[in-house]
């Protein structure tokens, strides 16, 4: 028994503490993607639609932290730290460990619950929304009435009635 345990705590201090989804972590710079509402590659960060994204992504949901890549240029660290000081989120440096295999991520705005959102790349939700076909008024009061006048009866009451 004491083998065993001594076994385990060698084990720990030379390989640290098991991680759950760590390829996932890492990718993510150190969160999981379903805590994650959106995220910036870092050949994004240049453009200033996708830093406005990125605030607005911030001010329709506060209360997150804001991880920034310590790997990208300061002048692009420079501007991160601007959006978070005015939206008033904190934010912390990730420094990879992997030197071979970096996280191509610059940013994350993430919480430290599960939020499940589908897209969380802001360029391309950018992408999706704007070749998304625009829906009319009419279109959409047209379309809650169609429900209405096809409701289909079940096969159970076809078969009693």
């Amino acid at each position: 028994m004491t083998d065993d345990l001594e076994k385990r705590l060698t084990q720990k201090s030379l390989t640290g503490t098991p991680l759950l989804k760590p390829d996932e972590q890492h990718q993510f710079l150190g969160t999981f993607k379903e805590r994650c509402v959106a995220m910036l590659p870092i050949d994004a960060l240049d453009e200033e639609i996708y830093l406005e994204k990125l605030k607005n992504e911030i001010s329709q949901r506060p209360g997150g932290k804001l991880l920034i890549n310590g790997a990208i240029d300061e002048p692009l660290q420079d501007k991160l730290l601007e959006i978070a000081q005015t939206c008033n989120v904190l934010f912390t440096f990730v420094n990879d460990q992997d030197t071979r295999n970096p996280s191509p991520i610059g940013v994350v705005y993430s919480f430290s619950e599960a939020q499940n959102v589908d897209e969380i790349d802001l360029t391309k939700k950018s992408a999706k929304q704007s070749t998304a076909p625009a829906i009319t008024p009419a279109a959409d009061s047209k379309k809650e009435q169609e429900p209405e006048q096809e409701k289909k009866k079940s096969f159970w009451s076809n078969l009693f009635s």
